[in-house]
């Protein structure tokens, strides 16, 4: 009995508490479905009093135009009223969207309204502008009663506006053809009543014309001041060039004949007992230390053909360095020549040729003249230093006003345009 009256009692408070936590559960469902529906209401009558503040803004603070009726002001003035009354009656969404499409529809009229006002405006502008150039009444406007129009219009005694609009009727340059050309749609050279356009467009045009006028006129002249800053600045440089090329003072006479000592170390016989006593004794003694040092005539070789290229070196020092090289393959090929060809009799001959030589350019060298006459080896001297001259003197002219440059890349476009006035030359011989 005892279990029973427990098991009932057991059973009947579950019940219970299944009952109460039903009825909270459904509770909690009703109030979060009413929260719901409330912020969906109050973000539709959100929107649509942003919306309907939105158009009253507009409206409110439009400004009425100056030819506006005075009943469209009216309607204009009362519309933030109507819409606070309308607010006032009736909050709800609809009728805050309605209000709101009332207040666009009353904007779009009032902006329809100015359009329209404006367009007569611009046509009484164009009629009272082709009357007032229309000097003869002929219906037509010609070039000359078009500058004589603007001219009455804008050219007054002051106001640089004024001087400017003067100089640009009576410039040069027609500007008043141009801008009867560009409006003259039937091309007959003169202007109808539907192709007139209000005098103050045409000055900002002929203004405009007259300002890019103006900046090419001035872009040209920078271009012409530059093309003679280079011009200036390319001749300095050429004549600093050949400033430094002409030098003949000792010193470049000095190392000019050092440069001989190469070719007539390579030259002289081997050294002997009796060469040593005569008068040639130094110059042996120094042929043998140059033979017995390491890689001496390399280094020699070396150090002449740095000078020979050395643009910044007097003319006169590089002509020695390169024709001491020329004299020094010259021995070096034609004395085993000899030797091959005409026997040991044959060399002492070749050395006292090349010898001759030798001090023919010394001597010309000490008195600072170019051994460019010496038979051979001279004149291809002669031949390589002024294309080396040549060159250097391209590459400044090249090099002014312009950006770095490589001056591999320069030489191969020197070298093709010349070959390409070779061409040019061969298809006109042939022609």
């Amino acid at each position: 009995a005892e279990l029973c009256s427990f098991g009932a009692s057991s059973t009947a408070a579950t019940a219970c508490q299944s009952r109460h936590f039903a009825r909270k559960h459904v509770q909690r469902i009703a109030r979060a479905t009413e929260q719901k529906r409330r912020r969906t209401d109050t973000m539709q009558l959100s929107q649509a009093w942003i919306l309907c503040l939105s158009a009253l803004n507009v409206v409110a603070w439009m400004p009425p135009p100056r030819h506006a009726t005075w009943t469209t002001r009216r309607a204009a003035s009362r519309a933030p009223v109507a819409l606070r009354a309308a607010a006032d009656d009736d909050n709800s969404p609809a009728a805050l969207l309605e209000a709101a499409a009332k207040l666009r529809a009353e904007a779009e009229a009032i902006e329809t309204e100015m359009k329209s006002a404006q367009d007569a405006k611009y046509e009484a502008a164009l009629q009272q502008a082709f009357k007032a150039a229309d000097e003869n009444s002929d219906g037509v406007v010609t070039v000359e009663e078009l500058r004589a129009a603007l001219k009455a219009a804008f050219v007054t005694d002051e106001g640089r506006g004024s001087s400017r609009m003067a100089a640009l009727l009576d410039a040069e340059k027609s500007y008043v053809e141009d801008l009867v050309k560009a409006l003259d749609e039937n091309e007959d050279g003169v202007l109808q009543p539907d192709e007139m356009v209000p005098l103050g467009e045409m000055r900002s045009r002929l203004e405009d014309e007259w300002r890019k006028d103006r900046a090419a006129a001035s872009r040209e002249e920078a271009a012409a001041r530059r093309l003679e800053d280079e011009d200036d600045t390319r001749r300095e440089r050429l004549d600093a060039f050949d400033a430094v090329a002409n030098k003949t003072d000792a010193a470049t006479r000095a190392i000019g004949v050092a440069s001989y000592l190469l070719p007539a170390l390579d030259t002289i016989p081997p050294p002997s007992p009796e060469a040593m006593a005569s008068a040639l004794g130094p110059l042996e003694q120094l042929s043998v230390a140059y033979h017995n040092f390491p890689f001496s005539g390399l280094l020699v070789f070396i150090l002449l053909s740095n000078v020979a290229s050395n643009a910044a070196a007097p003319r006169l020092q590089r002509f020695s360095a390169r024709h001491a090289i020329v004299l020094d393959l010259a021995s070096a090929v034609g004395l085993p020549l000899a030797l091959a060809l005409g026997g040991p009799g044959a060399l002492d001959p070749a050395r006292l040729a090349f010898a001759g030589l030798i001090l023919a350019s010394v001597g010309l060298t000490a008195f600072g003249v170019e051994p460019g006459l010496v038979p051979g080896t001279g004149q291809l001297t002669k031949k390589f230093t002024d294309d080396f001259d040549s060159t250097v003197r391209q590459v400044i002219s090249a090099t002014v006003g312009t950006a770095p440059l490589n001056i591999t890349e320069l030489v191969d476009r020197l070298e093709t345009r010349a070959e390409d006035e070779d061409a040019d030359n061969d298809d006109a011989s042939k022609k």
